[in-house]
């Protein structure tokens, strides 16, 4: 979220009247990213009117896969589940 606000005012005088303005303007900006942010590493500079963000990406968990294999347990012991298994029990 990005929220400014500006105040001023400005006038002048002639040997008749006197002039003087006054402004005030706000603003609000909501973004939404793409992606997740890595908000330690995030970073805001705002230099001569210009506002500049750094926002690194997040690092995604690495998804890793485990290879399972079949067949007989060590030491000939039967795989639960087959019907061998069940008559010894």
């Amino acid at each position: 979220m990005l929220q400014a606000e500006s105040q001023g005012a400005q006038g002048h005088t002639d040997e008749h009247f006197l002039v003087c303005e006054r402004f005030a303007t706000s603003f609000y900006r909501a973004l939404t990213l793409p992606s997740a942010v890595n908000t330690d590493q995030a970073d805001a500079r705002y230099d001569q009117g210009v506002l500049t963000l750094t926002l690194p990406k997040a690092q995604r968990e690495k998804l890793s896969r485990i290879k399972a294999h079949g067949g007989e347990q060590p030491g000939g012991a039967l795989e639960p589940g087959t019907p061998a298994a069940a008559e010894n029990m």
